[in-house]
This record gives structure tokens, sequence and C-alpha cells, in this order.
């Protein structure tokens, strides 16, 4: 079920992490990562590991990556599904 999948990922992750992940959440489908970086302590690694974590438990998927200067620009398209 993917609420346990969910569960297990969120509950893998430190408070930082889970942080940025709620920052990314709250923007919405589309984020520039430097703005999530300065709302959070994570790394750029990190927070890309992240990311890549989630498109293969396939709770987003990457549509589209585009920069403009030196800002990344990444739109998702949510995938996870609960089922009743």
């Amino acid at each position: 079920m993917i609420e346990k999948t969910i569960l297990k990922f969120l509950n893998e992750l430190n408070e930082g992490e889970r942080e940025a992940i709620e920052v990314a959440a709250l923007e919405g489908t589309q984020f520039f990562l430097d703005h999530i970086l300065d709302l959070s302590t994570l790394k750029p690694s990190k927070l890309l590991e992240i990311l890549d974590r989630m498109i293969h438990l396939n709770f987003i998927r990457n549509d589209l990556t585009s920069g403009r200067g030196e800002r990344l620009l990444v739109q998702v398209q949510k995938t996870a599904r609960c089922h009743h």
C-alpha cells in the first residue's frame, strides 16, 4: 500500500530533510531548488538525493528541468495515489 511506503519514507528522514520536503510540498508542483534550499538547512546534494529517492518510489515524476541563469526550475507531477 502506498500509505505504508510514504510513512516509511517519511520516518527515514531527519528533521531538516522532512522540513525541506514540507516546503517543496507547500510550493506546489513547480519550485526552484534554490528557493527550497534557502528555506532549509540542507545541502544541494542532499536535496537532490531525496528528490531522486522520491522519483524512484514513484511519489513524484520529474516532468521538466530547465535552467534560468543560475536557478534550477523543477516541475513535478505527483504520482502517488491513495487507494481506499
